[in-house]
């Protein structure tokens, strides 16, 4: 029952925050000549906005459930904003989701290895159209399936572009370590300023991203 009421409380602390805080942050669209307050008044904000009301909801569902006697599972194991790699973030992200994707969508996709980039990049896409059954009222239009297509190649190409970088680089630390190992002892030294620069990194993508960054930009060229 601690447990219960514990969450039940992190939750509606979460609605506080959002209501009396988040929420009158003015927005500021987005220009190439006001870059810097768009990324931190809209992406940083809007960012944080969005984990705010997700998690509170499912900390009240936990609680609840929890004084009801029932276990529901966590949509975020961890503070996905404070994830190092894309990959970790999307294992923290609504997991229940993103786990039941990969165990149904991504794994018989991938049997075959063969454009297994793309195809990670295809299950972002499919999170990514998903959004469009929230505007089940009215067909969605064409704007809004190009909004989130594009949401889905920037958010799904830039994890597969971390999936094959990682891949070289572990790549790479094997060869420096046979050859070089005291030179790659310093090089690819883990360390909390390390750490924090691939968090700081995996933030600003994911939270330009959730803005639909190409869609933006197409925008402004049209």
């Amino acid at each position: 029952m601690l447990f219960g009421f514990k969450r039940i409380v992190i939750g509606l602390a979460k609605y506080a925050l959002l209501v009396y805080v988040l929420s009158r942050v003015e927005e500021v669209p987005f220009s190439f000549s006001n870059f810097w307050q768009w990324l931190v008044l809209t992406a940083y904000v809007g960012a944080i906005k969005l984990y705010v009301l997700l998690s509170g909801d499912i900390d009240i569902v936990i609680g609840v459930s929890a004084l009801m006697g029932f276990k529901v599972s966590e949509n975020f194991p961890k503070f996905p904003y404070m994830q190092t790699t894309l990959t970790k973030f999307w294992q923290n992200w609504q997991a229940t989701i993103v786990n039941w994707l990969t165990a149904y969508v991504y794994f018989p996709l991938c049997r075959n290895r063969k454009h297994v980039y793309a195809k990670t990049m295809i299950i972002i896409m499919i999170i990514g159209w998903a959004h469009l059954f929230y505007y089940f009222k009215d067909f969605p239009s064409i704007e809004y399936i190009m909004y989130y297509t594009l949401w889905g190649v920037f958010l799904g190409g830039t994890l597969a572009l971390s999936k094959i970088w990682g891949k070289k680089k572990a790549e790479s630390k094997q060869i420096w370590q046979q050859k070089y190992p005291a030179i790659a002892k310093i090089i690819y030294s883990e360390n909390y300023l390390t750490k924090a620069m691939r968090i700081f990194i995996t933030f600003n993508i994911i939270a330009i991203g959730w803005l639909s960054p190409l869609y933006i930009l197409l925008k402004q060229l049209i």
